[in-house]
């Protein structure tokens, strides 16, 4: 249900991004989102085109998209509830985890913690390794 209303706010110019589903996102997301401790349907994914990127602590780039003026892997909307990131080429390199764990903070208690604060983010890291 919750992929329909993003579709839906797709069509009439609230949200950005391909709703269209990858290989085996399906699986990746079920995992990702069990994982984070998120209830019900997780929310719908919207990919976006890479348009920048930053430097990781490796020394390699991690591609991004332009949101709020800062390069970001991965963003999660409330209004209506959907999820952006952009395709590095395999589950375990996306913010998909991260991401959904923004969703599961938010549907849980309201803040989907951008700052990083709360303790589940060690979780969310653990389960990122999980992924295909």
């Amino acid at each position: 249900m919750r992929s329909l209303v993003a579709l839906a706010a797709v069509l009439v110019g609230c949200v950005q991004g391909d709703f269209t589903e990858r290989a085996g996102q399906r699986e990746a997301v079920a995992l990702a989102w069990h994982a984070v401790g998120g209830a019900g349907d997780a929310p719908a994914i919207g990919w976006r085109e890479a348009e920048c990127s930053t430097p990781t602590d490796e020394g390699g780039r991690l591609l991004g998209f332009l949101e709020r003026g800062q390069c970001a892997s991965g963003a999660h909307f409330t209004a209506p509830e959907y999820v952006n990131l952009v395709w590095p080429g395999d589950w375990r390199s996306s913010a998909l985890a991260h991401e959904l764990m923004h969703a599961a903070l938010y549907r849980r208690t309201g803040d989907d913690d951008a700052g990083h604060m709360r303790p589940e983010w060690a979780v969310a890291n653990d389960v990122a390794l999980l992924l295909p």
